[in-house]
Protein backbone atom coordinates (compact mmCIF):
# COMPACT_ATOMS: atom_id res chain seq x y z
CA UNK A 1 0.00 0.00 0.00
CA UNK A 2 1.10 3.48 -0.97
CA UNK A 3 0.92 6.56 1.47
CA UNK A 4 -1.31 7.72 -1.47
CA UNK A 5 -3.62 5.01 -1.15
CA UNK A 6 -3.56 5.17 2.80
CA UNK A 7 -4.22 8.55 2.90
CA UNK A 8 -7.38 8.14 0.62
CA UNK A 9 -8.20 5.34 3.20
CA UNK A 10 -8.05 7.57 5.78
CA UNK A 11 -9.82 10.42 4.18
CA UNK A 12 -6.53 12.56 5.57
CA UNK A 13 -4.38 15.08 3.94
CA UNK A 14 -1.16 13.77 2.64
CA UNK A 15 2.13 16.18 3.17
CA UNK A 16 4.96 14.23 1.22
CA UNK A 17 5.25 11.77 -1.28
CA UNK A 18 2.15 9.46 -2.39
CA UNK A 19 4.50 6.84 -4.29
CA UNK A 20 6.44 6.01 -0.82
CA UNK A 21 5.46 2.73 0.54
CA UNK A 22 5.57 1.17 4.12
CA UNK A 23 6.05 -2.19 6.00
CA UNK A 24 3.79 -2.08 8.99
CA UNK A 25 3.00 0.25 11.95
CA UNK A 26 5.23 1.10 15.06
CA UNK A 27 5.19 3.10 18.05
CA UNK A 28 6.53 6.55 18.64
CA UNK A 29 9.10 4.47 21.13
CA UNK A 30 9.98 1.97 18.41
CA UNK A 31 9.13 4.31 15.12
CA UNK A 32 12.18 3.30 12.32
CA UNK A 33 12.44 4.48 9.03
CA UNK A 34 10.22 1.92 7.21
CA UNK A 35 6.98 2.30 9.38
CA UNK A 36 4.36 4.46 9.94
CA UNK A 37 3.68 6.01 13.30
CA UNK A 38 0.93 7.76 15.07
CA UNK A 39 0.78 10.95 17.58
CA UNK A 40 -2.46 9.61 19.13
CA UNK A 41 -2.09 12.83 22.00
CA UNK A 42 -0.61 16.16 22.16
CA UNK A 43 1.55 15.39 24.98
CA UNK A 44 3.62 12.69 23.65
CA UNK A 45 4.27 15.73 20.83
CA UNK A 46 8.21 15.60 22.06
CA UNK A 47 8.61 12.10 21.49
CA UNK A 48 7.20 12.41 17.94
CA UNK A 49 9.75 15.42 17.31
CA UNK A 50 12.66 12.94 17.87
CA UNK A 51 10.93 9.94 16.20
CA UNK A 52 12.19 8.20 12.64
CA UNK A 53 9.06 6.64 10.74
CA UNK A 54 7.92 6.61 7.09
CA UNK A 55 5.21 8.72 7.98
CA UNK A 56 3.55 9.96 10.75
CA UNK A 57 -0.38 10.52 11.13
CA UNK A 58 -1.57 13.24 13.42
CA UNK A 59 -4.30 15.70 14.03
CA UNK A 60 -1.95 18.92 12.47
CA UNK A 61 1.39 19.04 10.73
CA UNK A 62 4.11 19.36 12.93
CA UNK A 63 7.78 20.04 12.17
CA UNK A 64 9.10 16.57 12.99
CA UNK A 65 12.81 16.97 11.11
CA UNK A 66 13.12 12.85 10.62
CA UNK A 67 9.64 12.70 9.62
CA UNK A 68 9.35 13.73 5.67
CA UNK A 69 5.87 12.61 5.53
CA UNK A 70 2.82 13.19 7.55
CA UNK A 71 -1.18 12.40 7.13
CA UNK A 72 -3.63 14.62 8.83
CA UNK A 73 -6.82 13.12 9.65
CA UNK A 74 -9.43 14.42 11.65
CA UNK A 75 -9.37 11.61 14.48
CA UNK A 76 -5.39 9.33 14.58
CA UNK A 77 -7.14 6.90 16.86
CA UNK A 78 -9.97 6.44 14.78
CA UNK A 79 -7.35 6.46 11.91
CA UNK A 80 -5.51 3.76 13.68
CA UNK A 81 -8.29 1.48 14.07
CA UNK A 82 -8.78 1.31 10.20
CA UNK A 83 -5.12 0.90 9.49
CA UNK A 84 -4.75 -1.82 11.64
CA UNK A 85 -7.94 -3.68 10.46
CA UNK A 86 -6.60 -3.02 7.00
CA UNK A 87 -3.25 -4.26 7.74
CA UNK A 88 -3.92 -7.19 10.51
CA UNK A 89 -7.02 -8.65 9.62
CA UNK A 90 -8.61 -10.78 12.52
CA UNK A 91 -5.74 -10.58 14.28
CA UNK A 92 -6.44 -12.95 17.04
CA UNK A 93 -2.74 -12.51 19.14
CA UNK A 94 -2.90 -16.66 20.15
CA UNK A 95 -2.07 -20.00 18.36
CA UNK A 96 -1.06 -23.34 20.14
CA UNK A 97 -0.57 -26.77 19.30
CA UNK A 98 -0.75 -30.09 21.41
CA UNK A 99 2.56 -31.12 19.72
CA UNK A 100 4.89 -30.05 22.44
CA UNK A 101 7.90 -32.02 21.82
CA UNK A 102 8.95 -30.76 18.20
CA UNK A 103 9.42 -27.03 19.43
CA UNK A 104 11.25 -27.86 22.77
CA UNK A 105 15.45 -26.72 21.68
CA UNK A 106 17.51 -28.72 24.34
CA UNK A 107 17.23 -32.08 26.32
CA UNK A 108 17.32 -30.33 29.21
CA UNK A 109 14.20 -28.63 29.11
CA UNK A 110 11.01 -30.00 31.32
CA UNK A 111 8.09 -29.69 29.73
CA UNK A 112 5.04 -31.04 30.78
CA UNK A 113 3.13 -33.59 28.46
CA UNK A 114 -0.27 -31.09 29.69
CA UNK A 115 1.48 -27.74 27.96
CA UNK A 116 0.39 -26.63 24.96
CA UNK A 117 2.97 -24.95 22.92
CA UNK A 118 2.45 -22.96 19.31
CA UNK A 119 4.44 -23.27 16.16
CA UNK A 120 8.45 -22.05 16.55
CA UNK A 121 8.57 -21.34 19.98
CA UNK A 122 11.56 -21.60 21.12
CA UNK A 123 12.40 -23.07 25.08
CA UNK A 124 16.04 -22.62 25.79
CA UNK A 125 18.36 -24.94 27.97
CA UNK A 126 17.04 -25.83 32.15
CA UNK A 127 13.67 -24.33 31.46
CA UNK A 128 10.35 -25.75 33.48
CA UNK A 129 6.77 -25.91 31.89
CA UNK A 130 4.38 -27.11 34.06
CA UNK A 131 0.96 -28.86 33.29
CA UNK A 132 -1.89 -26.53 31.85
CA UNK A 133 0.17 -24.03 30.51
CA UNK A 134 -0.11 -22.28 27.01
CA UNK A 135 2.20 -20.72 24.76
CA UNK A 136 1.64 -19.59 21.72
CA UNK A 137 2.91 -19.19 18.61
CA UNK A 138 6.59 -17.83 18.29
CA UNK A 139 7.23 -17.10 21.94
CA UNK A 140 10.80 -17.08 23.31
CA UNK A 141 11.61 -18.84 26.20
CA UNK A 142 14.66 -17.55 27.71
CA UNK A 143 17.52 -19.98 30.09
CA UNK A 144 16.21 -20.81 33.45
CA UNK A 145 13.05 -19.97 33.50
CA UNK A 146 10.02 -21.42 35.85
CA UNK A 147 6.67 -21.47 34.05
CA UNK A 148 3.97 -22.50 36.55
CA UNK A 149 0.10 -24.38 36.04
CA UNK A 150 -1.87 -22.46 34.35
CA UNK A 151 0.28 -20.03 33.31
CA UNK A 152 -0.73 -18.04 28.90
CA UNK A 153 1.65 -16.14 27.15
CA UNK A 154 0.07 -15.38 23.90
CA UNK A 155 1.78 -15.51 20.42
CA UNK A 156 5.29 -13.52 20.16
CA UNK A 157 5.73 -13.01 24.09
CA UNK A 158 9.49 -12.70 24.95
CA UNK A 159 10.81 -14.17 28.38
CA UNK A 160 14.38 -13.32 29.22
CA UNK A 161 16.85 -15.57 31.09
CA UNK A 162 15.98 -16.26 34.74
CA UNK A 163 11.81 -15.24 34.43
CA UNK A 164 9.96 -17.02 36.98
CA UNK A 165 5.59 -16.51 36.46
CA UNK A 166 3.31 -18.00 38.68
CA UNK A 167 -0.11 -19.97 38.35
CA UNK A 168 -2.57 -18.57 36.11
CA UNK A 169 -0.99 -15.30 35.29
CA UNK A 170 -1.54 -14.23 31.19
CA UNK A 171 1.05 -12.18 29.43
CA UNK A 172 0.05 -10.43 25.84
CA UNK A 173 -3.73 -10.82 26.27
CA UNK A 174 -5.41 -7.65 24.39
CA UNK A 175 -4.65 -4.60 25.58
CA UNK A 176 -7.92 -2.23 26.56
CA UNK A 177 -8.16 -0.15 23.67
CA UNK A 178 -11.25 1.10 22.10
CA UNK A 179 -12.46 4.41 19.86
CA UNK A 180 -16.15 6.25 20.26
CA UNK A 181 -17.44 6.11 16.88
CA UNK A 182 -20.99 7.17 16.16
CA UNK A 183 -21.88 6.50 20.06
CA UNK A 184 -20.53 2.98 19.79
CA UNK A 185 -16.74 1.53 21.02
CA UNK A 186 -15.00 0.22 18.19
CA UNK A 187 -11.98 -1.95 19.26
CA UNK A 188 -8.54 -1.11 18.34
CA UNK A 189 -6.31 -3.98 17.03
CA UNK A 190 -3.89 -5.21 19.54
CA UNK A 191 -0.62 -6.01 17.27
CA UNK A 192 2.24 -5.59 19.73
CA UNK A 193 3.88 -7.94 22.00
CA UNK A 194 5.13 -8.29 25.58
CA UNK A 195 8.82 -8.56 26.20
CA UNK A 196 10.01 -9.65 29.62
CA UNK A 197 13.58 -9.07 30.10
CA UNK A 198 16.03 -11.11 32.90
CA UNK A 199 15.61 -11.67 36.16
CA UNK A 200 11.95 -11.05 36.78
CA UNK A 201 9.57 -12.54 38.76
CA UNK A 202 5.76 -12.30 38.42
CA UNK A 203 3.45 -13.43 40.67
CA UNK A 204 0.15 -15.65 40.76
CA UNK A 205 -2.81 -13.94 38.42
CA UNK A 206 -0.72 -11.25 37.07
CA UNK A 207 -2.27 -9.42 33.93
CA UNK A 208 -0.02 -8.06 31.25
CA UNK A 209 -1.41 -6.72 28.13
CA UNK A 210 0.47 -6.55 24.78
CA UNK A 211 1.28 -3.31 23.35
CA UNK A 212 -1.36 -2.11 20.78
CA UNK A 213 2.04 -1.17 18.73
CA UNK A 214 5.14 -2.24 19.63
CA UNK A 215 5.95 -4.04 23.15
CA UNK A 216 4.84 -3.69 26.48
CA UNK A 217 7.72 -3.88 28.26
CA UNK A 218 8.90 -5.24 31.65
CA UNK A 219 13.17 -4.46 32.18
CA UNK A 220 15.65 -6.72 33.98
CA UNK A 221 15.55 -7.75 37.67
CA UNK A 222 11.49 -6.02 38.65
CA UNK A 223 9.71 -8.24 40.44
CA UNK A 224 5.82 -8.10 40.21
CA UNK A 225 3.29 -9.51 43.18
CA UNK A 226 -0.49 -11.12 42.85
CA UNK A 227 -3.13 -9.55 41.02
CA UNK A 228 -1.26 -6.82 39.02
CA UNK A 229 -2.44 -5.06 35.79
CA UNK A 230 -0.18 -3.67 33.40
CA UNK A 231 -2.37 -2.19 30.36
CA UNK A 232 -0.86 -2.13 26.81
CA UNK A 233 2.54 -0.55 26.17
CA UNK A 234 3.48 0.33 29.78
CA UNK A 235 7.29 0.74 30.31
CA UNK A 236 8.75 -0.32 33.51
CA UNK A 237 12.22 0.30 34.44
CA UNK A 238 15.04 -2.42 36.36
CA UNK A 239 14.83 -2.87 39.21
CA UNK A 240 11.23 -1.95 40.61
CA UNK A 241 9.28 -3.45 42.83
CA UNK A 242 5.43 -3.73 42.37
CA UNK A 243 3.46 -4.80 45.32
CA UNK A 244 -0.48 -6.71 44.35
CA UNK A 245 -3.32 -5.50 43.43
CA UNK A 246 -1.21 -2.62 41.96
CA UNK A 247 -3.10 -0.98 38.17
CA UNK A 248 -1.15 1.09 35.56
CA UNK A 249 -2.79 2.45 32.72
CA UNK A 250 -1.62 2.19 29.13
CA UNK A 251 1.50 4.09 28.13
CA UNK A 252 2.81 4.70 31.58
CA UNK A 253 6.22 4.65 31.67
CA UNK A 254 8.31 3.86 35.22
CA UNK A 255 12.11 4.52 35.48
CA UNK A 256 14.50 1.78 37.27
CA UNK A 257 14.38 1.42 40.86
CA UNK A 258 11.06 2.19 41.51
CA UNK A 259 8.81 0.99 44.84
CA UNK A 260 5.06 0.57 43.90
CA UNK A 261 2.71 0.19 46.95
CA UNK A 262 -0.39 -2.39 46.97
CA UNK A 263 -3.49 -1.30 45.60
CA UNK A 264 -1.47 1.73 43.65
CA UNK A 265 -3.12 3.22 40.40
CA UNK A 266 -0.97 4.57 37.72
CA UNK A 267 -2.60 6.80 35.10
CA UNK A 268 -0.58 6.97 31.94
CA UNK A 269 2.06 8.90 33.67
CA UNK A 270 5.96 9.26 33.95
CA UNK A 271 7.56 8.45 37.49
CA UNK A 272 11.51 9.17 37.82
CA UNK A 273 14.04 6.75 38.89
CA UNK A 274 14.15 5.51 42.60
CA UNK A 275 10.33 7.73 43.30
CA UNK A 276 8.07 5.72 46.14
CA UNK A 277 4.73 5.29 45.58
CA UNK A 278 2.85 4.60 49.02
CA UNK A 279 -0.65 1.74 49.33
CA UNK A 280 -3.31 2.88 47.81
CA UNK A 281 -1.84 6.06 46.15
CA UNK A 282 -3.65 7.40 42.79
CA UNK A 283 -1.08 8.59 40.51
CA UNK A 284 -2.49 11.31 37.89
CA UNK A 285 0.64 13.30 37.72
CA UNK A 286 4.17 12.80 37.02
CA UNK A 287 6.69 11.75 39.65
CA UNK A 288 10.15 12.82 39.59
CA UNK A 289 12.91 10.98 40.31
CA UNK A 290 13.71 10.31 44.52
CA UNK A 291 10.08 12.10 45.26
CA UNK A 292 7.64 9.86 47.24
CA UNK A 293 3.88 10.19 47.25
CA UNK A 294 0.61 9.34 48.58
CA UNK A 295 -2.97 9.84 49.13
CA UNK A 296 -5.12 10.25 45.81
CA UNK A 297 -4.28 12.32 43.58
CA UNK A 298 -1.29 11.56 45.16
CA UNK A 299 0.97 14.41 45.94
CA UNK A 300 4.28 14.89 48.45
CA UNK A 301 3.91 12.48 50.94
CA UNK A 302 4.92 15.13 53.66
CA UNK A 303 2.45 17.03 52.46
CA UNK A 304 -0.03 14.42 52.32
CA UNK A 305 0.38 13.30 55.80
CA UNK A 306 0.16 16.71 57.13
CA UNK A 307 -3.24 17.38 55.45
CA UNK A 308 -4.10 13.87 57.19
CA UNK A 309 -3.16 15.26 60.90
CA UNK A 310 -4.79 18.49 60.16
CA UNK A 311 -7.95 17.11 59.17
CA UNK A 312 -8.23 14.89 61.88
CA UNK A 313 -7.28 17.32 64.43
CA UNK A 314 -10.01 19.31 63.19
CA UNK A 315 -12.69 16.41 63.14
CA UNK A 316 -11.21 15.50 67.06
CA UNK A 317 -12.06 19.41 68.22
CA UNK A 318 -15.51 19.36 66.43
CA UNK A 319 -16.46 15.93 68.09
CA UNK A 320 -15.72 17.83 71.38
CA UNK A 321 -17.81 20.82 70.74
Amino acid sequence: MTLGQLCELLNGQLHGNAFETFEGVSSLFESNSTNLTFLLDDKFETQALNASAKALITAKQISAPNIANQIVVHSPKKALVQVLNALYPNYSGLTFSTLHNQFIAHETVQVSPMASIGPNTQIDAHSIIYPNVTLGANCKIGKNCRLYPGVTLYDNTQLGDGVVVHAGTILGADGFGYVPVNDEWIKVPQIGNVIIQDDVEIGANVCIDRGCLGATLISKGTKIDNLTHIAHNVRIGTNCLILGQSGFIGSSIIGNNVIVGGQSGINQVTVGDKAIIASKAGVTKNVAAHETVSGFPAWNHKKELAKEAYIRRKFQKESRS
